[in-house]
């Protein structure tokens, strides 16, 4: 049983010594995505920048039950409208789809599987809901909870 322990340790530490993070050049990250590997860590100042992606506003939110929402306002890329929505350590993009009052955002992606997300805020409140994946969002939503800004 000893023999056998020994070897196991030396090959579990050879394993182990090859896991940690390393850096990248941002060519060497954009071949790896190219082979559909998983992105490696690139130095913050060599990451690429993209400057009609813009922010304007971050605002707390505080939703029915306690959930904190974290908005952060601006432009996607190409310049459009666009929130960004942390909640809970998720974080999904938006775009601003139109609305009869106040400002709506809408994705196809939410934190559900086959689950669209809205955010649709008027004033100092926002209402967060979602819609089945391939259905109008205007025509399917269900709203989830109500939030008001902290």
């Amino acid at each position: 049983m000893t023999r056998v322990a020994l070897p196991m340790a030396g090959l579990l530490a050879a394993l182990l010594a090859g896991c940690g993070p390393r850096e990248v050049t941002p060519e060497q990250a954009a071949a790896e995505l190219a082979r559909g590997e998983e992105a490696r860590r690139i130095p913050l100042d060599q990451l690429p920048v993209d400057k009609s992606v813009t922010v304007s506003q971050s605002v707390a939110y505080e939703c029915e039950g306690g959930l904190p929402v974290t908005a952060i306002y601006g432009t996607g890329p190409g310049g459009k409208p666009d929130v960004a929505l942390v909640i809970q350590g998720y974080d999904i993009r938006l775009e601003q789809t139109p609305a009869a009052s106040g400002a709506r955002y809408a994705s196809d992606i939410g934190l559900e599987a086959g689950k669209g997300l809205v955010w649709w805020v008027k004033g100092d409140e926002a209402t967060l809901a979602d819609f089945p994946e391939g259905t109008d969002s205007f025509e399917t939503a269900v709203v989830k909870r109500t939030c008001r800004k902290r």
